[in-house]
């Protein structure tokens, strides 16, 4: 139960920047400022230093994130982020970054599974989507808590939206159940299968 309640807050820490970070990049006009906040963000929700993880290339990115034990829903969102965060750097024509966050963020969905937009902008839709569906139903998760009922109705709606808004925009089909055991330690991924872990084997 805790452990489920704190990936939930962390999930909505990170939705709750995604809003600031849109409305900076869009009304203030500042997208290396938006990408700025979503690199912190992204440190924020995997609970690694940002500036080192983002240093790595694109293969280390993702195995860091499998032995690391960071939840797949994160990684879906991560991968969403650093995709959109290579949109805002074009934007501000710091293409070198560009298209390191855009290799790192193909080669997350290609160890997890995750299905991204061809045109990196499009993921600034399907974020600012999930941020509002999370913290939309973690309003009503709070309206809710005088009552017993009303508290434990509040979270399933939460934990819904989150695993709906996280289905939908991530993944081909809404049921993606199958996919990952969140009670693994680690997650199996592509480069685990092909044996590019660096350290596997004292290589």
């Amino acid at each position: 139960m805790f452990e489920r309640d704190y990936l939930m807050r962390l999930i909505l820490g990170f939705f709750q920047t995604v809003c600031i970070v849109v409305r900076r990049a869009e009304k203030e006009k500042d997208p290396e400022g938006a990408a700025d906040l979503l690199e912190r963000a992204i440190g924020d929700a995997t609970e690694l230093d940002g500036d080192v993880l983002l240093s790595l290339s694109p293969d280390s990115i993702a195995s860091i994130l499998q032995v690391s034990g960071t939840d797949p829903k994160v990684v879906g969102f991560v991968a969403h982020a650093l995709l959109l965060e290579s949109h805002y750097l074009m934007m501000a024509c710091d293409f070198a970054r560009a298209e390191l966050r855009e290799q790192q963020a193909r080669a997350l969905a290609e160890a997890y599974g995750v299905d991204l937009p061809d045109d990196p902008a499009e993921a600034e839709g399907l974020l600012l989507d999930a941020a509002e569906q999370g913290l939309a139903a973690d309003g009503a998760a709070e309206d809710g808590s005088d009552a017993v009922g009303g508290a434990a109705a509040g979270e399933g709606a939460l934990l819904d939206a989150v695993g709906q808004a996280h289905a939908t925009a991530y993944y081909d089909e809404e049921d993606v159940s199958a996919r990952f055991d969140p009670d693994a330690p680690l997650m199996p991924n592509a480069l685990r299968e092909e044996g590019r872990f660096g350290w596997d084997g004292g290589k």
